[in-house]
């Protein structure tokens, strides 16, 4: 036990006495080779490289296929600031087959790889290097040159790039659009010093050297190159080599390299002296161009002297750079461009040459039936495109994008695509006079325009004559019944859209007849006492009586959202001029307890409405059920509304089910908190109609969204406050606000609600009490659902 605690005393002390001796620095190994690839020809031979490390160092060989013909001395040194001469030596070769090795120099955690190739065995031996003949290449004629002649070098010229990017000491030779990889350049044939260390190679250099054609990695590469001249940033022509922006994104950076791109500017920013925007291309792949010269000569900048903008399409040339590791087009000058989709104000489209792309803001000035007149009242263009119409009224505030194009001589719009409408009628269209002004109008711009003249008809050319010009009316809207005006002096309204030599034409908006009187109306019986379906029968046939121009529809909407009935209207659901209708029940004769109603609407849709008072008729349709035989019959029956109502008005049983009572609208107490109550029989949703339930009854008296709750005694329910669960009953005063309901359909139930009082609704409980917060949960607070009397 003592040695257990002088021996953990011992490393305590000696932990306190490390920690008061002064720290050592951390040194990072490391070690540099040169150079890092060595070819031998098949006789064998010795190389040297230099090793320069901070620290203890040793080589170890790793062979492809056979082993043992390589060798190194001295295989391990120690640390020294001075690089130490280290020789390999390769065995003659007298396989048929080339062979590799790599030897690696290993430094703590420091390592160098250099590759060593050598050549295989050749009838008669090989071509010592001093006896081989170089030949004058260019990079493309040394890639197609036979990597198994051992007889030759080439004589290379190019400029040099990506310097150190393979291994430490390689470059790229670039030649025009052709390149080629050189692992190590010697400073000479004789030597193995680096010869861009030596010179101060750098990349955009012009440089020719001399090398064997060998493999690297299984690609095209000079072997054993040494250096015959440079020059300092010289620059070897070459082509842009073209590409996309993607093949762009992805080269290495270079800053020789040409490439072409192509794409449209997005996203371009006016920094003062230049310009920089995205460029991108049909599949939203973008690369930012970082200023763009005039030309390849001229270093001004491109935005200044050509007419570029946003959208347009570029073509320019430039170099591979990046900024924060982020890809950019540097030294990018202009080649060509297109113009692409362009924001113009309404006045400087109209003019534009024809295929221009463009986007613009105006207002639907004119619909006709396959063009629309868009713009303002001073600036407009026609919009010849039938596809862009759907769903556009006049007034609609749109942005559009189209091509310009011409119509009638003037400016239009085809291919549109609205990008916005904001329905925003600011206006209303003033027409100038067509005959006074002809002159002005005829030849400029979209005009509106009034006339009055004879319609005149060839075929379904439908023209007017104006100081001896002819006027054609195309593109007439449904509204617009130019037929029915044909041999007839009318009142038009159109735009001025053009003109083809002496004719012009012309898109009416409006049009009627001026020499006949127009008229429209029913039956008189029919406006007083509406339609009837007799007991027994399933069809009403009535007249409506019109003048020829005057078009008009006819709808039918069944009563009350209860009654499957659908009616339909023969021969048609409207016409033009006085005809005969029949409307028919598709449920045939009426079998039920009670008779049906329904609302027939018959209202004029053309121009003529203007001059007609009225221009519609609201009539209902009473569908006599079996029994009734056109008398007055029984009582009727109070029907449960089972959904939400359009209009609520009408008379009313309110109904608590569960209690099967109804509120007792017969009281006349000028405040009660106990509301009365009568007891109702329901049967299949339906209660008899007997006259003590109707005495009870309430009648919805709506003004607008609100409601009244007149009781059959004369008096109106309201709720004095929000907080006092009573029901007032009380002639309605000047102040009609507390009065006032809101009814709504929720879960089976109306929700009756003061309408000052949002919080406070109608609940029966044992109580009787009417009107209650909307917070009360328990069951015995009951909610009201309204039985109608039909």
């Amino acid at each position: 036990m003592k040695f257990k605690y002088l021996f953990l005393f011992g490393l305590a002390s000696a932990a306190l006495l490390a920690g008061c001796k002064e720290e050592e620095p951390v040194v990072t190994p490391s070690i540099e080779v040169k150079p890092e690839v060595l070819s031998f020809s098949a006789e064998g031979t010795s190389k040297t490289v230099s090793v320069t490390a901070n620290g203890s160092w040793k080589a170890t060989i790793d062979y492809d296929e056979n082993s043992g013909w390589l060798s190194v001395t001295p295989e391990s040194g120690d640390a020294s600031d001075n690089a130490v001469t280290v020789e390999i030596t390769a065995e003659e070769n007298t396989a048929s087959e080339a062979r590799n090795a790599t030897v690696t120099f290993t430094n703590s955690s420091a390592y160098v790889r250099i590759s060593v190739t050598q050549g295989k065995a050749e009838e008669g031996g090989d071509t010592p290097d001093d006896e081989k003949e170089i030949v004058d290449a260019t990079v493309a004629e040394f890639l197609a040159a036979d990597p198994d002649d051992d007889g030759k070098l080439y004589r290379l010229t190019g400029t040099v790039e990506d310097i150190g990017v393979v291994s430490l000491m390689s470059f790229t030779l670039v030649d025009g659009n052709d390149e080629v990889q050189v692992p190590f350049l010697a400073v000479s044939a004789e030597s193995s010093e680096d010869a861009i260390a030596e010179y101060g190679i750098s990349n955009g250099d012009k440089v020719t050297l001399v090398g064997a054609r060998g493999q690297l990695s299984g690609s095209p590469a000079v072997m054993e190159a040494y250096y015959e001249s440079h020059e300092q940033g010289g620059d070897v022509p070459q082509e842009p080599q073209e590409v996309s922006i993607q093949e762009f994104i992805d080269a290495p950076e270079s800053d020789v390299r040409l490439y072409q791109l192509t794409g449209t500017i997005d996203k371009l920013e006016d920094l003062g002296t230049m310009h920089s925007f995205m460029l991108a291309d049909e599949g939203n792949v973008s690369v930012q161009v970082w200023g763009l010269d005039e030309s390849a000569e001229k270093d001004s900048d491109a935005f200044d002297w050509i007419d570029l903008e946003q959208g347009d399409k570029v073509t320019l040339v430039g170099k591979r750079g990046s900024f924060d590791g982020t890809p950019q087009v540097h030294d990018a000058y202009y080649v060509s461009h297109e113009i692409g989709l362009r924001y113009y104000d309404m006045p400087d489209v109209i003019g534009l040459e024809p295929g221009r792309a463009v986007r613009t803001e105006g207002q639907v000035l004119g619909i006709g039936s396959d063009c629309f007149v868009f713009g303002y009242t001073s600036d407009a263009v026609v919009i010849n495109d039938p596809d862009a119409l759907a769903g556009l009224e006049f007034g609609d505030r749109l942005t559009v994008e189209g091509t310009t194009a011409s119509l009638y001589g003037l400016t239009s719009l085809e291919d549109v695509t609205v990008v916005s409408n904001s329905p925003d009628q600011i206006y209303t269209l003033a027409a100038e006079d067509l005959e006074s002004k002809f002159g002005e109008i005829k030849g400029g711009n979209v005009r509106y325009v009034k006339y009055t003249g004879t319609v005149t008809s060839s075929g379904s050319d439908y023209t007017i004559s104006v100081s001896g010009s002819t006027g054609h009316l195309v593109s007439a809207p449904a509204s617009v019944d130019l037929a029915s005006l044909a041999g007839k002096e009318a009142a038009l309204e159109a735009f001025y859209i053009g003109e083809d030599g002496s004719d012009f034409y012309l898109m009416p908006v409006k049009a009627q007849a001026t020499s006949a009187e127009v008229f429209f109306y029913l039956d008189e019986d029919v406006m007083n006492n509406g339609l009837v379906i007799p007991a027994g029968q399933s069809s009403v046939t009535f007249t409506v009586y019109a003048s020829p121009e005057v078009s008009y529809s006819i709808s039918v909407i069944a009563g009350g959202e209860f009654w499957e009935d659908s009616y339909t209207v023969t021969p048609s659901t409207g016409g033009k001029g006085t005809a005969e209708y029949t409307i028919v029940s598709g449920s045939g004769i009426n079998t039920d307890s009670r008779p049906h109603t329904a609302d027939v609407r018959i209202v004029v849709n053309n121009e003529y409405k203007d001059q007609l008072d009225p221009y519609f008729y609201d009539v209902t349709l009473t569908h006599m059920n079996g029994t009734e035989e056109g008398g007055d019959g029984e009582d009727g029956s109070f029907v449960k509304m089972t959904g939400a109502l359009a209009d609520y008005s009408g008379t009313y049983l309110i109904v608590f089910e569960e209690a099967s009572v109804a509120f007792d609208g017969s009281a006349n107490s000028a405040k009660l908190r106990s509301g009365p109550t009568v007891s109702v029989s329901i049967a299949s949703d339906e209660i008899a109609a007997t006259d003590d339930l109707k005495a009870s009854a309430v009648e919805l008296v709506k003004e607008g969204d609100i409601y009244y709750l007149k009781t059959a005694s004369g008096y109106y329910l309201y709720n004095p406050t929000a907080s006092d669960m009573i029901m007032g009953i009380e002639k309605l005063p000047t102040n009609k606000t507390i009065y006032q309901q809101k009814i709504e359909y929720t879960d089976g139930h109306h929700k009756i609600s003061t309408a000052s009082h949002g919080n406070v609704l109608m609940y029966y409980n044992s109580a009787a009490k009417f009107y209650g917060s909307s917070n009360y949960s328990s069951p015995d607070y009951q909610k009201p659902v309204l039985y109608r009397l039909q």
